[in-house]
């Protein structure tokens, strides 16, 4: 005897099984190294150095941000902005930037970046636990 399980309670599961199974070979050939992005030797710091967040611009460059202090050994505390082959864009200078970890990042529509995180001052100014910088500097 031959079911239709279009009326089981396990269609949608099945639906679900099947289109993970139809794509999988895609995400696989797709999700490979992309060799032109070469963040070498990348972030710089003391002990648990992590980027926490990431944010894209209009013109490609990449926004990093989080516990750092420096990104392929040139200072850069806790913020910097890359090219999209991943080396540093030099034109965005944080300054002696925040004084904690910035957690969380977003480019606005009109290019400024609002950063939130555990710091309380950016650039020696009171910023409690938020900022917004400009897109060519940071100060």
């Amino acid at each position: 005897m031959i079911h239709d399980i279009r009326h089981t309670k396990y269609w949608g599961n099945f639906l679900i099984l099947l289109m993970m199974v139809a794509t999988f070979p895609s995400i696989a050939q797709e999700g490979g190294n992309d060799n032109s992005f070469s963040p070498q030797p990348g972030i710089n710091g003391w002990g648990g150095s992590a980027v926490e967040t990431i944010a894209l611009q209009t013109d490609g460059k990449i926004i990093i941000a989080g516990e750092f202090d420096a990104y392929n050994l040139t200072s850069r505390p806790r913020i910097a902005r890359l090219h999209t082959d991943a080396a540093l864009d030099t034109s965005f200078n944080p300054g002696t930037g925040a004084n904690g970890t910035i957690q969380s990042c977003l480019v606005q529509h009109d290019g400024k970046i609002l950063i939130a995180g555990d710091f309380t001052h950016y650039n020696g100014h009171p910023a409690p636990r938020l900022a917004r910088l400009l897109a060519r500097r940071c100060y």
